[in-house]
């Protein structure tokens, strides 16, 4: 289903244990894998699982792969002018939040970066904590983002007072009433 970006217009009767939120940019050769590969991982688990596609504006075909995804009941598109990862990102969390029915929300990326076999531990942790977090050992960026991180990771280690490696981290396991209360007291 593709989404307009009128959330109040749509509500999931489903309930879900997982709502995965997947922001996309320029992803066409990477989405059709990225699929199956979570997919057959969340069905392995037994997981009631909804995947909220956000195609960021993408230059090339995302959109056309999102679309030929299969079994189209599995998961949303909202499809949006480009606005960044942050902001794509918030969106997914929003329409989570407030159209999906889910005890737990995953935000992952679509471009490998997030390895599906460590996903078994997460859910494992899922009820110890609020927040389960992954850090990437291996980045494919450029060398002003890998700068950019070590910056981010070491004030938020300065801040919280304790280590943090990737504060950026784009493999998180968050329970849905705690990030409804962290959103609370971001700015849009």
């Amino acid at each position: 289903m593709i989404v307009d970006l009128t959330f109040n217009k749509i509500k999931s009767e489903n309930n879900y244990d997982l709502a995965i939120v997947v922001p996309c940019y320029n992803e066409s050769l990477n989405i059709y894998n990225f699929y199956i590969e979570w997919k057959s991982e969340f069905e392995r688990l037994s997981i009631n699982y909804v995947f909220i596609f956000v195609n960021d504006g993408s230059k090339d075909d995302t959109l056309a792969c999102l679309n030929n995804l299969p079994q189209i009941n599995t998961h949303f598109i909202i499809n949006k002018f480009n606005s960044g990862h942050g902001r794509s990102l918030r969106q997914g969390y929003d329409f989570a939040l407030n159209c999906i029915s889910s005890k737990y929300i995953l935000q992952i990326d679509s471009d490998g970066q997030c390895l599906v076999k460590y996903f078994s531990e997460f859910w494992k942790n899922r009820e110890k904590f609020k927040f389960v977090l992954g850090t990437r050992t291996s980045r494919g960026d450029g060398l002003i983002r890998k700068v950019t991180s070590k910056l981010a990771s070491l004030f938020s280690s300065l801040i919280f007072n304790k280590i943090i490696n990737d504060p950026n981290t784009p493999y998180r396991l968050m329970e849905t009433s705690s990030l409804r209360i962290c959103l609370n007291k971001i700015p849009q």
